[in-house]
């Protein structure tokens, strides 16, 4: 997968400041922020989410320049941007959109019609021939297909299709959910009860568990509720060292436990109705 540097944006007055040491000093312009790394997009999103903001929209010629303008302040101009521009599946085609809002992307900055076949958004260097938007890291469409029929127990769904981390991530996302949590032994047993409802022993599935790099090291939480996994389901430590939670098959030597992978290998998936970090087990 393609990796970029990335643009945020903030959503609300109160949100608490990005990792300083993800963004480069003195770049806040009319609340954007850049990045001092390079990251594939679901990292790059990733690291937004966890800062308290958004991967960055640009949806008129005021918004681009101010993008610009920034920059050209850091002296950036031949680097690729992340932007939170994601080409969603839908049953009449693709569509563009801005993920974090859900708004269709109408305005034009693209720099050609045949750069709008991929599925992230990313922003090209200004110095360069295109100096537009153009688009990296093909990812498999999400459909509504992608779902077994009559699976649902307790707000979970169960995926009939294989995809990456970040396919499955997304896919959840643009249904109106999120990708599994499993917190609690009563949860597990849900899940558990899921799967076998479904004959899907023998199958591995992504659940919502991210590795993320701190300063202090490498830290696992579940992704959308921005929770740190603290319940034990892991096989051993040994398999804890990757970015990707996967739940092992049931009949297997691993038994269900977790184990964890580079987010690249394609396995089903268990979606699962939002819920908050707020909410009581």
């Amino acid at each position: 997968m393609r990796l970029a540097f990335f643009l945020t944006l903030t959503l609300a007055a109160t949100l608490a400041a990005p990792n300083a040491n993800l963004f480069l000093e003195d770049t806040t312009q009319d609340d954007y922020h850049i990045s001092n790394i390079r990251a594939n997009y679901l990292e790059a999103y990733v690291i937004c989410k966890k800062s308290g903001y958004t991967l960055a929209m640009e949806r008129t010629e005021q918004e681009t320049k101010i993008i610009e303008a920034l920059i050209e302040s850091q002296n950036v101009e031949i680097t690729y941007f992340y932007l939170g521009g994601y080409n969603e599946a839908t049953n009449f085609g693709k569509q563009w959109f801005w993920f974090d809002i859900n708004e269709e992307i109408n305005y034009d900055h693209w720099y050609s019609a045949i750069y709008k076949s991929s599925d992230c958004l990313l922003r090209t260097p200004l110095n360069s021939t295109y100096a537009a938007l153009t688009l990296a890291a093909t990812l498999a469409a999400p459909n509504a297909n992608w779902f077994l029929e009559d699976v649902t127990q307790d707000d979970y769904h169960i995926s009939n299709v294989t995809a990456s981390y970040m396919e499955a991530y997304f896919t959840c996302r643009q249904h109106g959910f999120m990708l599994a949590v499993e917190r609690t032994e009563e949860e597990t047993k849900i899940i558990e009860a899921l799967i076998e409802s479904q004959e899907a022993v023998n199958n591995y599935f992504y659940l919502g568990g991210f590795n993320e790099i701190t300063q202090f090291g490498t830290q696992w939480f579940w992704i959308d509720i921005n929770l740190g996994i603290n319940y034990n389901h892991w096989y051993s430590d040994a398999f804890k060292t990757s970015s990707c939670l996967e739940r092992s098959p049931m009949n297997s030597t691993y038994g269900g436990k977790w184990t964890s992978g580079s987010c690249t290998p394609k396995y089903y998936f268990i979606c699962q109705k939002a819920v908050t970090s707020t909410q009581i087990l």
